[in-house]
C-alpha cells in the first residue's frame, strides 16, 4: 500500500526544482539610467500589452513591481520583448465594435509598453488591449509610428439614396510601400498583406533580408503553455468515513460476496494530512478579474475502527480499515482583480476518487487486499492568493450518491504557485 510519508519526498523533490523554473524564467529589465539588471519574472508572457510587470531581483526574492515610471524596457529571451515608449495612437471611437465615424485617424500621444514583434533594420511592434490592435514600425533609427489600419462608417449612394457602410483604411500598404523599398517587396505583395502579426511578419522580414540585416523574431508560439502553472499544497482534512448498508462487492477469493451493517455506519471525526499536485490554466479577463480551469490530483490516508459492528453473513464481526484516497479533481476558478497582491477566489470541482486499502474482518478471520472502492464528489472552495504564488484554500468534500464507501471531508491547505 502507498502510503502518503512516501509521497511527502515528491513534494520535497518539486520544492527543490524551485530555483531551476526560475532560472527558465531568468530575463533583464533596463532601468530609467539605461542600467540592465538580470531580474526573474512570474509571468511568461501577456495576453494584452502589460501598464507593469513583476519581477524578482533573485529566484526566492520578494517581487517587486515595476511600472512605465522607472522601466524603460523589459525582456525574457525567447518570450517576449517591450520597450517604453511615447507615440501617437489612434484609437476608434467605439471601443467595443472598433468602428470610428471618420476615416482619417485621430492621433493621440500616449506612453506605452510596445511589444517587440520582429526586430531588425525595419522593427515591427504590436499592442493589445482588449480587441484593440495596433501595429507600429521603425526604420532603422527613426521615429516610431503607426501603422494605420482603421474601419470606419462611410456613407454610399445606393439607388440615389444615401446609406451607411462599412470600410476600411488600409493607409499601411501606404506606408509599407514609401517605406520598406525593396524590389522582393512588389505591389502584389503589398496588396495581398492583411492587417496580421503573421503577414506583417513576412513583410518585415523580407525587407530585412533585401538589406542583408538579421531579424530577429520575439513571437511567442507557445501560447497555450505562458498561462499554465503548476502548484503544490500541503495541508489538513478532517472528516469521516461513510459505510452504506450495502457496503461493497469484493472479488478476492474466499472472501464474503458483500458486507452488510444494520444501517450506515459513519467513523468518528479524524484530521489527516493531504497533499495536492495541480495544473491550472488561466485566462484573464480585461478588468474583470481571472478564469483559471484545474486539474488537481490529491492523496490521503484514513485508518481507524468502524465504532459498532457490521454483520458478515449474519454473524458480528468488527471491521477495521486503513484507506488510500486518491482523488482526481477537475473543475473552474474565478480570481477576483487583484487589490494590494491579494486576490480572493471561489471554485467548484468534480472528483473521481480511487481508494484502495487493506481489510481485516476480525472475527471472521478474512484479509482483503487491495479493496478498491471509487466515489464521485462535488468540490466547494473559497480561498486567497497573495503575490499570485502563495494561496491559502478551505474547501468541503462530499458525496452522499455513492454506495460505495466515501470520506467526506473539510480541508484547508497551503499551497505555492510556479
Amino acid at each position: 500500500m502507498i502510503r502518503l510519508s512516501a509521497l511527502i519526498v515528491l513534494l520535497i523533490v518539486t520544492g527543490s526544482s524551485i530555483k531551476l523554473y526560475a532560472q527558465m524564467n531568468k530575463g533583464y529589465v533596463v532601468t530609467n539610467d539605461g542600467e540592465q539588471v538580470e531580474v526573474y519574472f512570474d509571468e511568461e508572457g501577456f495576453s494584452d500589452n502589460p501598464d507593469r510587470v513583476s519581477y524578482r531581483t533573485s529566484p526566492e526574492g520578494e517581487a517587486i513591481t515595476g511600472s512605465m515610471e522607472d522601466i524603460a524596457a523589459f525582456w525574457l529571451p525567447g518570450k517576449f520583448k517591450y520597450i517604453r515608449q511615447e507615440v501617437l495612437m489612434d484609437r476608434p471611437e467605439d471601443p467595443r465594435s472598433g468602428i470610428s465615424k471618420t476615416r482619417e485617424p485621430q492621433f493621440n500621444s500616449e506612453t506605452l509598453f510596445l511589444k517587440v514583434v520582429l526586430e531588425g533594420e525595419a522593427t515591427l511592434y504590436s499592442y493589445k488591449e482588449g480587441r484593440l490592435l495596433r501595429f507600429f514600425y521603425r526604420v532603422n533609427d527613426g521615429a516610431i509610428n503607426q501603422l494605420v489600419y482603421k474601419k470606419y462608417m462611410g456613407t454610399v449612394i445606393i439607388r440615389g439614396a444615401e446609406e451607411d457602410q462599412l470600410k476600411v483604411n488600409e493607409s499601411f500598404k501606404q506606408q509599407i510601400q514609401s517605406e520598406l523599398v525593396c524590389e522582393d517587396i512588389t505591389a502584389n505583395t503589398i496588396k495581398n498583406t492583411s492587417y496580421r502579426r503573421s503577414s506583417l511578419t513576412n513583410v518585415f522580414k523580407a525587407y530585412n533580408t533585401c538589406k542583408g540585416a538579421e531579424s530577429v523574431s520575439w513571437h511567442d508560439r507557445k501560447t497555450l503553455t505562458k498561462n499554465l502553472k503548476f502548484s503544490v499544497r500541503l495541508g489538513l482534512s478532517r472528516g469521516r468515513l461513510l459505510m452504506p448498508r450495502n457496503v461493497a462487492n469484493l472479488s478476492t477469493p474466499g472472501f464474503p460476496r458483500r458486507l452488510f451493517s444494520s444501517g450506515p455506519t459513519e467513523s468518528d471525526l479524524q484530521t489527516v494530512p493531504t497533499l495536492a499536485l495541480e495544473f491550472e490554466y488561466l485566462q484573464p479577463l480585461k478588468k474583470a478579474g481571472t478564469l483559471s480551469f484545474f486539474l488537481e490530483t490529491e492523496i490521503q490516508s484514513v485508518s481507524g475502527e468502524l465504532p459498532r459492528s457490521i454483520l458478515v453473513e449474519d454473524s458480528p464481526t468488527t471491521f477495521t480499515y486503513d484507506f488510500t484516497f486518491f482523488t482526481v479533481m477537475i473543475g473552474g476558478r474565478y480570481y477576483l482583480p487583484e487589490y494590494k497582491k491579494f486576490s480572493p477566489f471561489v471554485d467548484l470541482g468534480l472528483g473521481f476518487v480511487f481508494a484502495s486499502d487493506e481489510i481485516e474482518l476480525i472475527g471472521n478471520s478474512q484479509t482483503a487486499s487491495p479493496y478498491v472502492v471509487s466515489s464521485n464528489p462535488i468540490r466547494t472552495g473559497i480561498g486567497i492568493t497573495f503575490d499570485q504564488r502563495f494561496d491559502l484554500t478551505l474547501k468541503r468534500v462530499e458525496d452522499r450518491g455513492s454506495e460505495n464507501e466515501t470520506y467526506d471531508y473539510t480541508g484547508i491547505s497551503l499551497g505555492y504557485k510556479f
